[in-house]
């Protein structure tokens, strides 16, 4: 993955797209062009070409699975955004997961609506799924980014330790762009 050819250029192109997003206040542009989940399945997508996962998570022959539980909107605007797309040389799958047993095996990125994201963190502790959800609580409790607004604008916060637990390598680059939070003791 790091180190292929073009990932430089992706990686760039990305930023640019991130800081632009977070520059121009995504609420402006989600009110003016855009939704709200049409937003953040822009970051979402935009966040998964900044993380290196471990070899062993990413079987060459599969897809690159992008999970939702428990938010439609956004799910839908993902398989909008990543229609006949690749990632790492990987077809992208967007799948609405319910929220059971099962929700999180296969998946690569997972984005938890806030009703079951501490079911959700709990259960994926550890493994290498980049986990996504909202509000800052999320990541203070072993999430791995979370939406905040902030001052009207969506923003980004990142729990690093929460990645580094998962074995995935966080671009320094998304993490510049990022807040850092702290995840809470005993977890």
């Amino acid at each position: 993955m790091s180190g292929k050819r073009g990932t430089a250029r992706t990686l760039a192109v990305s930023c640019g797209v991130c800081l632009a997003l977070c520059a121009a206040g995504a609420p402006s542009f989600a009110q003016e062009r855009a939704t709200e989940a049409e937003v953040k399945a822009a970051f979402v997508f935009s966040f998964a070409k900044f993380v290196d996962w471990p070899a062993d998570a990413l079987n060459p022959s599969q897809p690159f699975v992008i999970c939702v539980v428990a938010d439609g909107a956004v799910g839908g605007s993902l398989a909008q955004i990543v229609k006949d797309r690749k990632l790492y040389g990987h077809d992208l799958q967007i799948q609405q997961r319910p929220p059971d047993g099962s929700t999180f095996r296969g998946c690569h990125v997972a984005f938890i609506g806030n009703r079951q994201a501490r079911r959700g963190l709990n259960e994926i502790r550890g493994a290498p799924v980049l986990t996504i959800g909202d509000g800052e609580e999320f990541a203070r409790r072993g999430g791995m980014i979370a939406f905040v607004l902030e001052k009207g604008r969506v923003r980004f916060v990142m729990n690093p330790t929460a990645a580094e637990r998962a074995r995935l390598k966080v671009s320094s680059r998304l993490l510049a762009l990022a807040r850092i939070v702290q995840e809470e003791k005993g977890l």
